[in-house]
Formats: C-alpha cells, structure tokens, sequence
C-alpha cells in the first residue's frame, strides 16, 4: 500500500489507524526497476480457447 493511502487518503481514514507500518520500495523504485527491465516477448493468446 501506497503512503497516500496508508495515511488516510481517499477516506480510507481506517487505514491511518493502523500500527506495525512497514517501509518499502517506492513506487517510483518498482517504476524504475521496470522500465529498466529487458522486453519480454509477447505471449500468444491460448488457441484452444479462442
């Protein structure tokens, strides 16, 4: 969960109630990490099922 959310944001004031708050990687961090990846190739759809 995003801090936005985990502080309360949107009306999810529950949230901001809580304890035990875990840090992590940041969004722009996953975003990063990403982008930075090699392409995967596409996967062709299941035949069977179309």
């Amino acid at each position: 969960m995003n801090n936005f959310l985990a502080d309360g944001g949107d009306g999810f004031t529950a949230f901001a109630k809580g304890t035990s708050r875990l840090g992590g990687d940041l969004d722009i961090d996953a975003f990063r990490a990403f982008l930075r990846a090699p392409p995967s190739p596409p996967t062709p759809p299941n035949a069977s099922s179309a």
